[in-house]
């Protein structure tokens, strides 16, 4: 089933706020989501942090923006299968 809001992260070397954004993402009462994790092949434990969730609407993809941000942003809005499109920056 496809989900109705798509959340797009992109992220490089936040792992730690990547997480806290997550978990904000897991406290609303809206459960009809997917997250698109975007990262810049970050350096520090970014994949592990999102394992760590091990929830199955939470997808990581990774990319080389080059500094173009948009570039990560796209990529998330092409794999997304919501309706609607949300952005944590």
């Amino acid at each position: 089933m496809k989900p109705l809001v798509s959340i797009v992260i992109p992220t490089y070397n936040r792992a730690r706020d990547l997480e806290r954004a997550l978990k904000s993402v897991l406290a609303q009462t809206y459960s009809d989501w997917e997250a698109l994790i975007v990262d810049n092949h970050s350096s520090d434990n970014t994949d592990d942090v999102v394992k760590s969730f091990n929830d199955s609407r939470m997808k990581l993809f990774k990319i080389h923006n080059n500094g173009v941000i948009a570039a990560s942003r796209n990529l998330g809005i092409q794999h997304s299968q919501g309706e609607y499109i949300a952005f944590i920056d």
